[in-house]
């Protein structure tokens, strides 16, 4: 009896001994600040380490570039189990980025993370993303997601499914059925990607336009539709809606009277302008109007069409079918 107890007592205390080296190494390679930590084998294979109150930091020479904290870890041979996760991700050259989370994964050896439950997303600009998983890409620095995805920011609301987001340069990329609902329009697409510091948006397949009523004037206009292949759009500043719009490939403008096509088509919103060129075409009931370029003022309804060296001004006016 008496060698039973001192074999358990012998094999209890290398289990602790062993879960203290452990600690003690993790704690060197990731910086780990541990207020109480007891050893138990647990939910993963091998020794695992509860910890409680962790903080990972990560750093370059310089400056620390990704702190993550729990309320509660399990520390295995390959893997970190994390619960109730506050993470910061700092940019060189841009505000930081807070995440939180109900739990994560974090792979001991890549550094790599998988984030889900709840995942939040918040940065100074202000810009705020809400999904159900991010993984995290350590060396690319990149975090990724393929579930639904919802952006708000003072521009308005951008949701889609699939989505890539650089931590240090803070561009955004919607891989499947983006859709932006902004104070001024609305706009679709297949693909999406937000330019950070260029003010910049860029959609990709099947783009398409729709410019609200509150942006229209009073001159009877009730909806414009664009459509296009390829839709760019530029903001003059921080926190200001795109001011500038160019749809290019296959362009269409529809409004309840006319459609407008040509090859290329530039929306100034402060003007309430539309310029379409290249091979430019209004057709409005049996009116064929034809140049190289056409302006249309939607806030006033009014309409100018030029010609070019080549290709010069033609309007064919038919008289209205009688009854």
């Amino acid at each position: 009896m008496i060698r039973v107890v001192v074999a358990a007592f012998k094999y209890t205390l290398i289990a602790a001994i062993a879960s203290m080296f452990f600690a003690i190494v993790y704690n060197q390679m990731y910086n780990v600040e541990v207020d109480i930590f007891s050893s138990e084998v647990g939910k993963q294979e091998g020794l695992v380490s509860k910890m409680y109150r962790s903080v990972i930091t990560e750093k370059n020479p310089k400056d620390e570039i990704l702190k993550l904290s729990a309320l509660e870890s399990f520390v295995g041979d390959t893997v970190m189990e994390m619960k109730k996760i506050n993470a910061l991700f700092r940019p060189t050259d841009n505000s930081p980025l807070k995440l939180t989370a109900n739990q994560a994964l974090l792979d001991n050896n890549s550094r790599d993370a998988v984030f889900t439950g709840n995942v939040k997303v918040v940065s100074k600009r202000p810009f705020l993303l809400f999904t159900e998983r991010l993984d995290w890409a350590d060396e690319e620095r990149m975090l990724k997601t393929t579930r639904r995805v919802r952006m708000e920011s003072d521009e308005g609301v951008v949701t889609g499914r699939g989505l890539l987001l650089n931590v240090d340069t803070q561009d955004v990329t919607v891989l499947k059925t983006l859709k932006a609902d902004m104070k001024r329009r609305i706009i679709t697409g297949d693909r999406g990607e937000f330019l950070n510091q260029e003010k910049k948006m860029n959609v990709f397949g099947h783009a398409e336009m729709v410019q609200k009523e509150a942006d229209l004037g009073a001159a009877g206009v009730e909806s414009i539709n664009i459509k296009s292949d390829k839709l760019e759009a530029w903001s003059a500043s921080e926190g200001e809606e795109y001011e500038t719009v160019v749809a290019e490939g296959n362009v269409r403008i529809l409004t309840e009277k006319r459609e407008i096509t040509g090859d290329l088509t530039t929306v100034y919103t402060p003007e309430h302008k539309i310029v379409v060129t290249g091979n430019a075409v209004l057709l409005e009931e049996t009116n064929d109007l034809r140049g190289e370029k056409i302006i249309y003022f939607y806030d006033r309804d009014d309409i100018i069409i030029s010609g070019g060296e080549e290709n010069r001004a033609r309007m064919i006016i038919a008289p209205p079918k009688d009854d």
